[in-house]
């Protein structure tokens, strides 16, 4: 990533308040987020622009995260953000289990090297 260049992660949940609530965390970072209800629209997104992470719920009527990960690029870290305990987690770099905190976040993006240090946010 070019050290000017705003990072972009996307969000795809198919509940809007999951959705709302990472809108509401990540307000102090800079970092372009981008959050989606259809993971068709977020592959549309994610294969015509320059992304740096991905979070994807694992349980959506149209699609799983699996298969949404399965349809972009093998290059983009990917996460799965769900509540189940037993499932397959390949092409994945890891899980954010939910109830999920924004330190489990925060670690991801720091290990990506997206962000450098925690901003003071209340939740």
């Amino acid at each position: 990533m070019s050290p000017n260049r705003i990072p972009t992660v996307v969000f795809v949940d198919d509940e809007i308040n999951i959705l709302e609530v990472y809108q509401h965390l990540f307000t102090d970072f800079d970092i372009e987020l981008k959050t989606f209800k259809s993971p068709e629209a977020a592959v549309s997104f994610i294969n015509q622009n320059l992304i740096d992470l991905c979070f994807f719920d694992y349980k959506m009527p149209q699609m799983s995260g699996a298969e949404l990960r399965n349809k972009i690029s093998k290059s983009i870290p990917c996460y799965l953000v769900t509540g189940l305990i037993d499932i397959n987690i390949s092409g994945f770099e890891g899980v954010i289990p939910k109830p999920f905190y924004l330190n489990d976040f925060i670690k991801v993006l720091k290990h990506h090297h997206l962000i450098d240090i925690k901003p003071e946010v209340s939740i």
